[in-house]
């Protein structure tokens, strides 16, 4: 909690985007992902870790245009990708082929974002691989919000993990 200094008020903050044509933007991207199964016999429900994933990149944001409405147009490419998975049933693990990956992550995929954060259009190659277009779709919509008037707001936010609602102030 940030409480101003006697005698200064706090300012109102102007809830929308403030991206700059012509400026990249680099975000650091670090998902992890682990698959569970459940089983149900008559003896109860148990439930196991079978897999999980990690993937890392740098994702670059190129902000190209920006429309009479204030909707900015950009690009986004993924850098330094790692991907790793274990299987923990069984004890293994790999590490993906992070040179061919890299070549593929690196194809622009182009977006549309409004002023108040939300996603109106994602353009990829058609000869795009859908893992590879999946990992970039999932950097886009992590950086997707709904930003509004107001002191306090909230709003459901939707996920590749599910949906939340948080409470905005």
């Amino acid at each position: 909690l940030f409480t101003a200094p006697e005698g200064i008020a706090p300012q109102v903050v102007e809830r929308k985007l403030k991206y700059q044509v012509g400026k990249t933007y680099v975000y650091s991207y670090d998902i992890t992902v682990i698959s569970s199964s459940s089983e149900r016999n008559t003896e109860g429900t148990t439930s196991s870790d079978q897999s999980k994933t990690v993937m890392a990149a740098q994702a670059e944001l190129s902000i190209t245009s920006q429309e009479s409405d204030g909707t900015f147009s950009g690009q986004m490419v993924m850098t330094s990708p790692y991907v790793c998975s274990a299987d923990l049933k069984n004890g293994t693990d790999s590490v993906a082929d992070t040179a061919d990956l890299s070549t593929e992550l690196q194809k622009p995929i182009l977006f549309k974002q409004k002023p108040n954060g939300e996603i109106t259009s994602v353009t990829y190659p058609s000869t795009s691989r859908p893992a590879v277009v999946n990992m970039q779709k999932g950097v886009i919509n992590a950086l997707q919000n709904v930003l509004q008037d107001g002191a306090t707001y909230s709003v459901a936010e939707v996920g590749g993990q599910g949906t939340f609602t948080p409470t905005y102030t």
